[in-house]
């Protein structure tokens, strides 16, 4: 039976599974609870600005998970690389030996070269609404953070930058006039080691200064084996240092005209993540089967500097808004890995990249109100230097040295007609152009092809967007939409080979289709909000062996593939003080065609970062005393197997992961201090979340085991 003609059957059996209690991705509420007119409590209003406007989430009609502050530290969401515990059909990891950089999957797509900046995201990624357009050094930590976003489908008509599959969207924590400054202290496991400081204060009578600023340090947790003996060399590997700091100015009076000025650095140093190499006879780790042992004999490290700063500048022009988003970034990011685990294959590789970025927007409502639109313009510009050396079986060499320019323009607005009352329609457009100049070498000092290119190629296209939702009843709307996704195509930036550099790859496109309910019951405490997706793509873009010249790895467009399912989030209020949270998310998906010449992928094989399944549970409870309050929460998360690769592996497939985490706090009755202990993995299960698939070996990157640590907070 065919992909196609099961999708009815499967989404049957999804919603059927649901309905028994399947629960999904953990997500403790964290809200404080309001009272309705009848004086019962219910679940506060959440407020998102997803359509660049401030809305209740149950008024938006578009799949989008928010995320607090409290729900943050609730959930335990300290980095980029974490947001996936939350949010439903999102993957995201440490990128493969880099904890730097970050991997982010969502609904069947993301990307898989981390590291090269030949390659772009399917999930957008923005901090105070600017695009990162690099995942070098993306894996930030998360502090000072007023809440996050997380928007599921294509973006397009809305956001600077397009967004193929969803966006992640950071807003920072702006200053106050009031005086404030606030101290966090971590100590806990694996030497772990933090601390957060932050403050604002009036600078005159319009404006608010603040700063922030953070350290993270944690040891390792993999061991230096002797290759020959399978002696223990060395302990400790994998130890990470990182540390950033934020100031920031805001505009207090926003009569008519609002500033937000901020510039950032953020350092990250330590080692590169060591992998384990596989014993393919036995299927177990190759160290007496430790999945924390590695033979690579190097020390590896990885280091990312980024500076950057952005102005965001907003003013009234009667019954129009005009907003100014300008920003810059640079970041300098090294890393030296030992893919094999064994001394088979070292990679060095150091990006340079600079990006200056300046969208205008346009806002307002016509027709009495009867029509609300936004049009913008959008232009990056982006320069990038990489230079890699591959150091293989310790003889063969080979470099790539290469610069990359880009130059991307869209325009692009939305229009939502209030039809009535209770019926809205939307119409999105967007238009993008992509300029990409490519001018590098590869040279070896044996077997591959020395060589220079300079390539330029453009990428352009139109992606639409149709959507219709009906206000049913004051406590439940629906809607259906269709929108098209598109992500620019590049260069080789990973071809040993001179003749692979000659062959780019094109864009890739995705048709996304989805229906949803949001609904609140039991008088406003119950929060069920569902949907349905369903996404086709075009020319999909695919990191495959190079099976025609050998050269290592190359990206091709080497599919056309589907994928479906559902998405559930739900938050109940059992009482004033429990909170029981969940969320379920099915993906299914296969490949429809494949190219002839693409390697290690066939019509069977599973799409990468998308398990068919990830669901959890939540519970947090809190009890007042006289002292002050006690806050507990425990969460269990499962995901189903995963392939991290276009590859299929049994031996670097993700394992099934049940997970639990979890934490008490105490809060003194002022509010001024607390005290708490928050743990992860809280059953210290083994487990790795990527590896790499070649010819002549596999290895995989084990996961951290249980981390437990003791946080204080202090408010001055």
């Amino acid at each position: 039976m065919s992909y196609r003609s099961n999708i009815k059957k499967k989404l049957v059996l999804a919603i059927a599974a649901a309905q028994l209690g399947a629960a999904a991705s953990v997500a403790f509420a964290e809200e404080t609870p309001q009272r309705t007119e009848a004086g019962q409590a219910a679940l506060e209003e959440v407020v998102v600005t997803a359509r660049k406007r401030a809305e209740s989430m149950q008024s938006v009609p578009i799949a989008v998970t928010a995320l607090d502050a409290g729900a943050l530290e609730a959930r335990q969401i300290s980095a980029v690389e974490d947001l996936g515990r939350a949010v439903p059909n999102l993957l995201t990891t440490p990128a493969s030996g880099s904890p730097t950089n970050t991997r982010i999957f969502m609904r069947g797509l993301g990307q898989g070269e981390s590291s090269q900046p030949t390659a772009e995201s399917a999930v957008g990624l923005y901090i105070d609404d600017v695009y990162v357009a690099r995942s070098n050094g993306a894996n930030i930590g998360l502090y000072d953070i007023e809440r996050i976003e997380v928007l599921r489908g294509p973006q397009g008509s809305l956001y600077g930058r397009n967004s193929t599959t969803g966006a992640i969207k950071v807003v920072t924590r702006k200053p106050t006039a009031e005086p404030d400054l606030s101290l966090r202290i971590s100590t806990g496991e694996l030497d772990n080691i933090g601390g957060k400081l932050s403050g604002s204060v009036a600078v005159g009578s319009d404006w608010a200064a603040g700063v922030s600023a953070m350290y993270f340090e944690q040891g390792g947790y993999v061991s230096r084996m002797d290759a020959g003996s399978g002696e223990k060399l060395e302990s400790g590997l994998n130890a990470r240092d990182y540390g950033g700091v934020r100031a920031t100015l805001s505009r207090l009076q926003q009569d008519d005209f609002s500033a937000d000025l901020s510039v950032y650095y953020f350092t990250d140093e330590g080692d590169a993540s060591y992998i384990t190499p596989m014993d393919a006879a036995t299927g177990a780790p190759l160290f007496d089967g430790d999945i924390y042992a590695t033979g690579t004999s190097k020390p590896q490290f990885a280091t990312a500097d980024q500076f950057g700063f952005n102005a965001n500048l907003e003013r009234e022009l009667g019954d129009v808004t005009l907003r100014s988003i300008t920003a810059y970034r640079s970041v300098e990011n090294e890393n030296l890995i030992d893919i094999s685990g064994r001394d088979s294959w070292y990679i060095d590789t150091r990006v340079d990249s600079a990006q200056l970025s300046q969208e205008l927007q346009l806002l307002g409502s016509a027709f009495e109100q009867r029509l609300d639109w936004l049009a913008g313009l959008y232009y990056l510009q982006e320069d990038s230097d990489s230079l890699t050396t591959n150091t293989i079986s310790q003889f063969i060499q080979s470099t790539q040295d290469y610069t990359v320019e880009t130059d991307s323009h869209a325009l692009f607005g939305q229009a939502t007609w209030h039809a009535s009352d209770v019926v809205d329609l939307t119409f999105g457009l967007r238009y993008t152009r992509d300029d990409k100049l490519f001018d590098g070498s590869t040279e070896s000092n044996i077997i591959f092809q020395n060589g220079a290119n300079r390539l330029r190629k453009s990428f352009e296209d139109v992606t639409p967007k149709l959507g219709l939702d009906i206000q049913a009843t004051d406590e439940m709307m629906v809607y259906a939409s269709v929108a098209k996704g598109f992500k620019a195509g590049g260069f080789q930036g990973r071809a040993l080979n001179a003749d692979d550099q000659l062959v780019p790859y094109d864009a890739e496109q995705v048709w996304t289709y989805e229906v949803g309910v949001k609904s609140e019951w039991l008088q406003n405490r119950l929060r069920l909000n569902a949907n349905y997706f369903l996404n086709q793509f075009e020319d999909l873009q695919l990191n495959s062996l190079n099976i025609q010249a050998g050269g290592g790895t190359v990206i091709q467009n080497a599919a056309e593939a589907e994928v479906d399912g559902i998405e559930l989030e739900m938050t109940y209020m059992a009482s004033d003080r429990l909170y029981i949270v969940a969320n379920y998310a099915t993906a299914w998906g296969g490949y429809e065609s494949l190219a002839a010449n693409v390697s290690g992928v066939t019509l069977d094989s599973e799409l990468p970062g998308t398990p068919r399944v990830n669901s959890s549970i939540g519970v947090e409870h809190s009890t007042s005393f006289a002292a002050g309050e006690l806050l507990w929460g425990l969460d269990y998360q499962h995901t189903s197997e995963v392939q991290p690769g276009a590859s299929t592996s049994a031996l670097v497939e993700v394992p099934r992961l049940d997970l639990f985490n979890g934490f008490i706090k105490f809060t003194d009755a002022g509010e001024r201090w607390s005290l708490g202990l928050f743990g992860t993995n809280l059953s210290d299960k083994e487990y790795h979340y990527t590896g790499f698939t070649f010819s002549s070996f596999e290895a995989v990157y084990a996961a951290s085991p249980r981390v437990i640590k003791a946080v204080v907070d202090y408010r001055f």
